[in-house]
């Protein structure tokens, strides 16, 4: 345009301009290879084959895999849970107090040994304090009074770190 030239597409730099082209041969060949193609197969969807431990039919007690976002170095897995009754698929579980029906495809076994089996738990053996039994032992200078912040807040400091 500048020089009165008319404007070169990149496609004309590189081969001359072909002879007209008949447009009912061109449609006839576009409807031909049209015809010729087939339409993709959908694909198969994998499923995944879940490991199952054979032992889950003979524990007395398992872990229950959590399926929610986790943070990092946090377990997957939750429990013991004591096994009440089995089925094929699901176990019914003590949770909570609760009876929980779960799939067995959340489960993993737990092994315990043979010597743990016949030595009884620590926590049997320690008897456990309640609060009111550790508030009557606490003599009376431990306790602190309230402490109020320069914001107005009120402190109240744990007994337990006191002493």
């Amino acid at each position: 345009m500048l020089y009165g030239t008319p404007i070169r597409l990149p496609g004309e730099f590189l081969s001359p301009l072909s002879s007209t082209i008949d447009p009912a041969t061109f449609v006839g060949k576009r409807r031909e290879t049209m015809q010729e193609l087939l339409p993709l197969t959908p694909r198969q969807q994998a499923h995944r084959a879940l490991f199952v431990s054979k032992d889950l039919s003979t524990c007395s007690h398992v872990f229950l895999r959590s399926d929610t976002i986790k943070k990092g170095l946090q377990s997957p897995y939750e429990g013991p849970f004591q096994v009440l009754s089995r089925s094929e698929k699901v176990l019914k579980l003590l949770i909570l107090n609760r009876q929980s029906v779960v799939n067995i495809d959340r489960l993993k076994p737990i092994y315990i040994s043979k010597e743990e089996e016949n030595t009884p738990s620590t926590t049997e053996k320690v008897p456990k304090e309640s609060s009111q039994e550790y508030a009557t032992a606490t003599p009376a200078w431990i306790i602190s009074p309230t402490k109020i912040t320069r914001s107005g807040q009120h402190v109240h400091f744990n007994r337990r770190y006191l002493g």
